[in-house]
């Protein structure tokens, strides 16, 4: 169900690039017209080609969702493209596999910004390297969307990165507290949680529920 979600998401995002285009964004545009410049050939246009990229673990400890991620925006692009692509540019999708690695993450968003010139990345699915590319999509003013992170301050003050799917952590918290205390009875919780992301994730919001 959660994939579905994603993908239909996913069309969405990809109709949304054809204004991203139009904004001046990466891809293989032509740089902007300066004054003296002569007019465009006859039959230059926009570029053919609009670049997306797809960013997660594909062969780590969460390679599964990473899987799940690439075909979503496979089929989405595929989609999409088949019906004429979006202002007749066919959309380009580039696969960087993190493998679950905050600073692999960063380096990956830093070369599909920089060298492969996207124009929006999707991913990646763990909340360390959400937080550790974030700052990089933000600088760079490229949207980034994910599907799994649900890590709550990854969205705070951060206006290009957007979470979708993933339930934050903070309603997660909330509930199982709940259920725990109120409907089990439970005095005492124990958390079992990766070392790495204890300011990110579910801890901070068990502690204030």
């Amino acid at each position: 169900m959660r994939h579905l979600k994603f993908l239909s998401f996913c069309l969405v995002m990809v109709m949304v690039l054809g204004t991203l285009a139009g904004c001046g964004g990466g891809g293989n545009q032509a740089p902007a017209a300066k004054p003296g410049d002569k007019a465009p050939a006859a039959g230059s246009g926009p570029a053919k080609v609009i670049k997306i990229g797809v960013l997660g673990d594909m062969s780590g400890p969460s390679a599964q969702l990473g899987d799940m991620e690439r075909k979503a925006v496979e089929n989405a692009v595929e989609e999409k493209n088949a019906k004429g692509g979006i202002k007749g540019a066919k959309i380009e999708y580039i696969v960087a596999d993190d493998n679950a690695n905050p600073q692999k993450s960063r380096d990956a968003i830093e070369k599909l910004i920089e060298s492969d010139r996207v124009l929006l990345v999707f991913g990646p699915v763990n909340s360390t390297a959400g937080a550790s590319t974030q700052v990089v999509s933000n600088q760079k003013k490229v949207p980034q969307v994910t599907p799994i992170t649900a890590a709550s301050r990854l969205t705070e003050n951060q206006p290009y990165y957007f979470r979708v799917g993933a339930l934050a952590d903070r309603y997660q918290m909330k509930t199982l507290a709940d259920f725990a205390a109120k409907t089990r009875g439970f005095k005492k919780i124990a958390v079992l949680h990766d070392a790495n992301v204890t300011e990110l994730g579910c801890l901070p919001t068990l502690r204030l529920t």
